[in-house]
């Protein structure tokens, strides 16, 4: 028994004392890394700007619509809105649309309800029921997003799927496919140009650049359309209007800091 209590009372001193070097070593691992950040700001450093842009022109558009349909059961409301979407998504495919550029972005299905007005005695309104719900049928709705990539067809392409039954048209909008690369272009021009400057600066104070401490760049510049691509007009034409594309500018601004010496 005594031998027993013995390496129970090992095992605890040792559970103990790993439970403190792991404490102790967390702790440590934190002041240093207070100390770093403290010894970065105590550092003689400049911090630049820079922006950069690069334009693109669209090789993609994309667009979306709605399938809406109502019927008293949901087992035939999904046959008809299958129908309607299956005769739509053909259309489409029919001008040259790829399975795998057409996705839903949204589906859903609602009970519809009735709330019929109850005429109630003049004589004892108190003893009125009140009116009470009555299922009406279910409604479903059906979004999808396309993505053409001959943009030239956009045109003709929105009105067969409006032609088809499509409703909720929102777009066409154009982008770029490979949008990254032309970002990475916008971000390389910022940062030549904040070193360009940081360089100037250097310079004219007398001093060296050492290396970078730190680095920022703005994520939240979108591309803006520079010419703006019209409307599709009304939806029951069948004339496939014209929609230019344009081109589209996008932008990054970095911010960089140098230590010097």
């Amino acid at each position: 028994m005594d031998i027993l209590k013995n390496k129970y009372f090992t095992w605890l001193a040792v559970a103990v004392v790993g439970m403190l070097f792991l404490f102790l070593g967390a702790a440590t691992i934190h002041q240093l890394q207070q100390a770093d950040s403290s010894d970065i700001a105590s550092r003689n450093t400049i911090t630049v700007s820079g922006t950069g842009e690069a334009v693109a022109i669209p090789d993609i558009a994309t667009f979306s619509f709605t399938v809406t349909k109502e019927a008293k059961t949901s087992v035939e409301a999904q046959k008809i809105t299958t129908d309607i979407a299956n005769k739509i998504l053909d259309a489409v495919k029919k001008d040259g649309v790829d399975e795998k550029d057409i996705k839903t972005t949204n589906y859903s299905l609602y009970p519809k309800y009735d709330y019929p007005q109850v005429v109630c005695p003049a004589i004892y309104p108190s003893t009125c029921p009140g009116g009470r719900e009555v299922l009406r049928g279910y409604e479903i709705t059906q979004t999808f997003e396309v993505k053409i990539r001959d943009i030239e067809k956009s045109g003709q392409i929105v009105v067969d799927a409006t032609g088809a039954g499509a409703i909720n048209i929102s777009g066409p909008s154009f982008g770029v496919d490979k949008e990254e690369d032309v970002i990475a272009k916008a971000r390389n021009e910022a940062i030549t140009k904040a070193k360009s400057k940081a360089e100037l600066i250097a310079k004219g104070l007398g001093v060296k650049l050492v290396r970078i401490v730190a680095f920022n760049e703005n994520e939240y510049s979108i591309p803006m359309m520079s010419k703006t691509a019209f409307g599709l007009g009304a939806a029951d034409s069948a004339v496939a209007p014209q929609l230019p594309a344009g081109e589209n500018k996008y932008s990054r601004t970095v911010q960089v800091t140098y230590e010097i010496r």
